[in-house]
């Protein structure tokens, strides 16, 4: 019997989600992940932050942007900002980069945040970025230029980004054992030791 109102359970919860989602152009495969993720409190926390969309594969910044503004979130939402980052980050890196420095990134989430009713305010975008670096979601360095310690300039990327990045130059360092590979492996450890970038 308890299995049977579990189920029950289970698909009236998947059903209110389905009528929730579904007029927002969200797939019936995507609002299951949703449902499988979150379960019965999914359409609680859509309403508190509807950008944990963009947890799910295949549900971008714009398209949670949307729903979000349907749903009557302001368009300075801290929510909003701190997905927007991490959406002009990994639009930054399609092209092949691994760091972004401050003024790239809130230039490129100013230009997505933007409206005919809204121009975004700089502040709050940093604010968004330092949120993001104190949930451990994105990393500071601070990288010289040119050598000259007065000329040093932050950079960000993802933790997750990072972490990968030190799995490779470990494995290069480890794998160093021939005087062929030394000159680039020391290459490898200025540009990517945590001692010298100064990750902060």
């Amino acid at each position: 019997m308890k299995s049977i109102v579990d189920s029950y359970s289970k698909n009236k919860h998947l059903k209110l989600l389905a009528n929730f989602l579904l007029p927002h152009g969200i797939t019936p495969n995507a609002i299951a992940k949703i449902h499988l993720q979150f379960q019965d409190r999914a359409i609680d926390e859509l309403n508190k932050n509807p950008y944990i969309l963009t947890m799910i594969k295949g549900i971008g910044f714009k398209k949670a942007d949307n729903i979000a503004i349907k749903l009557g979130i302001k368009e300075d939402d801290i929510n909003r900002i701190k997905s927007d980052l991490l959406f002009g980050f990994n639009e930054f890196i399609g092209d092949g980069h691994t760091l972004i420095k401050k003024e790239q990134i809130l230039g490129l989430c100013s230009d997505i945040l933007k409206t005919d009713t809204y121009e975004p305010n700089e502040n709050l975008i940093e604010e968004g970025l330092e949120l993001l670096i104190a949930d451990n979601i994105m990393s500071k360095f601070l990288l010289p230029e040119n050598q000259d310690p007065y000329r040093r300039h932050s950079m960000y990327t993802t933790t997750r980004l990072l972490s990968m990045e030190m799995y490779i130059h470990q494995f290069f360092k480890n794998h160093a054992f021939n005087k062929k590979s030394r000159p680039i492996i020391d290459h490898i450890d200025s540009d990517m030791n945590p001692r010298y970038c100064g990750i902060i």
